[in-house]
């Protein structure tokens, strides 16, 4: 600023989406989890971006993705997948979730109608290892900062996730 002190970026999130955070960790039991990673594989419209195996078979999901997932997984820790936007990056993060379900991994892929339905009663809740869920950037930008690591593509993610604080991995 011209008095010369340093401006930072700052994010201001709705309390619908707040609200929303808070009733995925606590509904789905991820603040028992030991590690919580969120991630996206959203290329923000570049597949150039995206780790492809070399194949022409569609139904087969980028081997990079399906790995660390399920790396991550056997390491522990609970994964708040964002399935990103457009035909194309659904159709990818589907994929993935496909082969964590193939692996034996219990996911719940929610909405905010799904959560608003949700009681939480303890000893009964639901605990997936993974949690997918379509929405917009405020929703990510508040899952992210309860997380305890943010992965994901040279996009948006990772620029969601400097904002709010949080440590990343950025794939490039």
């Amino acid at each position: 600023d011209p008095e010369g002190r340093r401006v930072y970026p700052t994010l201001h999130l709705r309390p619908e989406d707040e609200r929303f955070g808070q009733q995925v960790f606590e509904r789905l039991g991820l603040e028992r989890q030991p590690i919580v990673v969120s991630m996206s594989l959203g290329v923000g419209g570049n597949p150039a971006k995206r780790i492809w195996d070399h194949t022409e078979d569609e139904r087969v999901t980028s081997s990079f993705e399906r790995e660390l997932m399920l790396r991550l997984l056997a390491q522990g820790a609970a994964v708040l997948l964002d399935k990103g936007y457009g035909d194309e990056e659904l159709a990818q993060a589907n994929k993935v979730v496909r082969a964590v379900r193939e692996a034996g991994y219990q996911v719940e892929e929610v909405t905010e109608g799904d959560l608003d339905r949700m009681q939480d009663q303890t000893g009964a809740r639901r605990q997936p290892r993974v949690v997918t869920f379509e929405g917009g950037l405020g929703k990510l930008a508040v899952l992210v900062r309860r997380s305890d690591l943010y992965i994901g593509y040279d996009s948006q993610g990772q620029h969601l996730a400097g904002a709010v604080g949080r440590d990343l991995i950025t794939v490039f």
